[in-house]
């Protein structure tokens, strides 16, 4: 991050506490964890981690899960509920944005 120009860094910051702001208003997490990655190639991406008490069965990162545990798809959303998710986080980041205007 801090190679990146600085306008571009502060409306990146920005806009990703507004995603941020909107996971927790809809699923109301006991707090966030945020990753910020870019190991591949030249490029960064978030990973945010809406957590909840109790969650996992120690108090750690979720990579601290077994791996058979975390990516179990017995645990992961369909195709259909990640589409919905999407659709209610992007109208939940329009209400914020609306709430700025």
């Amino acid at each position: 991050m801090y190679d990146l120009e600085r306008n571009f860094k502060v409306k990146h910051l920005e806009e990703m506490a507004m995603v941020a702001e909107a996971v927790n208003n809809i699923f109301k997490p006991d707090k966030m964890n945020y990753e910020l990655l870019g190991n591949s190639c030249p490029h960064i991406h978030w990973h945010l981690y809406p957590r909840k008490k109790g969650d996992t069965p120690i108090v750690s990162s979720v990579y601290q899960l077994p791996i058979s545990v975390l990516f179990d798809e017995r645990t992961r959303p369909s195709n259909e509920e990640k589409e919905e998710l999407k659709q209610i986080i992007k109208s939940e980041i329009e209400l914020l944005l609306a709430k700025q205007a």
